[in-house]
């Protein structure tokens, strides 16, 4: 065992390393150890990792005090530190270089698609009500409703990424002008499909 917990710091370290980060979620933990082929998907369901932070199996983990609860996996030593501040230090540079910005975030399936379903569904209410009789007063609006969703939803689909502040998973509409992390409850301004800090 003491073997595989070597090799969860190394590739997590890695993952910092790569990612320029100064810690890692569990969640984010957990996909490095998955995609690295440490982990099964049946050992991350049954929360393998999460029982070896909790036992303090890796040393460079803490867990907030404050709810919700997350645990952090911090650089192993100085070595990595020095080396996360490299990785950052590179990207700065090749986005000023070449005059571009990575995102941060990244595309969740919805528009027009997504809204479909539910279109469906609202739809078949809407008609099922008319057959009541009184129902129709809520069954036609509903139906219209239904029919006009997709279409409103268009062009503004979801954006997924980290939260700049505590790095929690953070779900928001391109178009919206910012998001409200439910972790740290920091405002997250949202511009071109990225999330900022608000200084």
């Amino acid at each position: 065992m003491e073997e595989k917990i070597e090799e969860i710091i190394k590739t997590l370290d890695q993952e910092l390393i790569e990612t320029g980060k100064n810690y890692l979620t569990l969640a984010q933990a957990n996909k490095s150890l998955n995609i690295n082929d440490i982990f099964t998907l049946k050992e991350i369901e049954e929360k393998t990792f999460k029982k070896l932070l909790e036992q303090g199996k890796i040393p460079n983990a803490i867990q907030t005090d404050t709810k919700p609860r997350q645990w952090r996996i911090f650089p192993s030593n100085d070595s990595v530190k020095n080396k996360i501040k490299k990785t950052r230090s590179t990207k700065k540079s090749a986005q000023s270089n070449n005059n571009f910005e990575l995102r941060n975030t990244f595309d969740v399936k919805g528009g027009c698609a997504s809204s479909s379903g539910t279109s469906a569904i609202g739809i078949v209410i809407g008609i099922i009500l008319c057959f009541t009789g009184i129902g129709a007063i809520i069954g036609v609006p509903l139906i219209i409703a239904a029919i006009i969703l997709p279409f409103l939803n268009i062009g503004n689909s979801m954006i997924q990424g980290f939260c700049p502040y505590c790095g929690y998973d953070v779900f928001a509409f391109k178009r919206d002008p910012g998001v409200t992390c439910k972790s740290c409850k920091q405002r997250i301004l949202i511009r071109d499909g990225n999330f900022y800090k608000l200084n």
